[in-house]
């Protein structure tokens, strides 16, 4: 799920609410995964902003072909959608394309994150938070950058940094990655066509708009308000929703682009 929130709870710690705090900022970062391998001592500091990508051209870039599975995704206004035929066209007009950027903002005055992403074939993303480096996903390892040095995720440690992050990285992954947001399409039960209509602020300035009708639950959250717009490839270019947990309310949106373009994510050598 690409909405940001912030977590609040009753201290159990100070190391539990310093994960869950660490968690709350990496939802912002809009990329997460699994735990590493064990290294603690890190290295020093690495600082590498994402490539830019060029908004998608379906015209211009036969990997962002349509799925035939889209094709039972009506563009028709107020008609409805089954929330698996919706989430199963998205993940394969994703995974078509195989790359992408996406920028996630909040009304909330939160930090503006930036992620690039290779979808397959093992989803891997670099990504930044209002310009600096924030997280790095690998096949077999998560690197989370924090105190000017990069730390790995590792479920086995015993340094209170590592476990924060490692708990932090948990609650990312299960929110907020591109995977968890295409899988908690298929949460909503039914979306409802839009038809064509104008986007606010996007790489492109319209697409096909799908409200999702209702709300559901994601990790203790409930989304509401969910409209996603998608281009001609049925691949996203605008998400919004609210995200609420507890007596926090917090809207965002998320921008994508790059559909197909090259990505650069570093390698974990590569930030020693």
């Amino acid at each position: 799920m690409s909405f940001s929130f912030y977590i609040t709870i009753a201290p159990l710690s100070w190391h539990r609410s310093a994960a869950l705090a660490l968690g709350a900022s990496l939802l912002l970062t809009g990329c997460a995964g699994g735990p590493g391998r064990s290294r603690e001592d890190p290295g020093p500091t690495a600082k590498q902003e994402p490539q830019e990508a060029a908004p998608d051209k379906d015209s211009e870039n036969p990997a962002a072909a349509s799925p035939d599975s889209c094709t039972e995704l009506t563009r028709e206004a107020e008609v409805p959608v089954d929330g698996k035929v919706f989430g199963t066209c998205i993940d394969e007009a994703v995974r078509a394309a195989k790359t992408g950027k996406m920028v996630l903002t909040s009304t909330a005055d939160l930090p503006k994150s930036t992620t690039v992403f290779e979808y397959v074939p093992e989803y891997t993303a670099y990504g930044t938070t209002d310009g600096e480096p924030t997280l790095l996903l690998t096949k077999d390892s998560t690197f989370f950058f924090m105190g000017n040095r990069w730390v790995e995720a590792d479920p086995t440690s015993t340094v209170p940094s590592i476990q924060m992050v490692t708990t932090g990285v948990e609650l990312a992954k299960q929110s907020s990655s591109v995977e968890s947001l295409i899988g908690s399409m298929s949460l909503c039960p039914q979306w409802v066509s839009m038809g064509k209509a104008d986007i606010e602020n996007g790489s492109e300035p319209e697409g096909y708009q799908y409200r999702c009708d209702g709300s559901y639950e994601l990790i203790g959250v409930k989304v509401t308000d969910m409209n996603i717009w998608l281009n001609d490839g049925y691949r996203m270019i605008q998400q919004k929703s609210v995200g609420t947990i507890a007596d926090m309310t917090v809207p965002s949106i998320t921008n994508f682009s790059g559909w197909g373009e090259p990505v650069e994510i570093p390698k974990p050598e590569e930030l020693k």
